[in-house]
């Protein structure tokens, strides 16, 4: 199994696992009060990925967004 593929099956099982995502900036140390919350994964870390870039000039990749989810349930 490729890693994209591995990556696509492994979002989509934990979109399943989770109804509401939330992410703010405060969760990577940010004194920032940028709040996201969607039921789209997919959708809520492209937002929180461009704000972060846009405001803070950090690139953070899905992957690691991803894992902050994870362990934040």
């Amino acid at each position: 199994m490729s890693y994209v593929t591995w990556l696509s099956q492994s979002l989509y099982l934990v979109e399943m696992l989770i109804n509401m995502t939330k992410l703010s900036c405060a969760d990577y140390g940010f004194d920032c009060h940028f709040v996201i919350e969607d039921d789209d994964m997919h959708e809520l870390i492209e937002k929180f990925a461009k704000h972060t870039l846009d405001e803070h000039g950090i690139e953070y990749s899905k992957e690691s967004l991803t894992q902050l989810i994870l362990r934040k349930k």
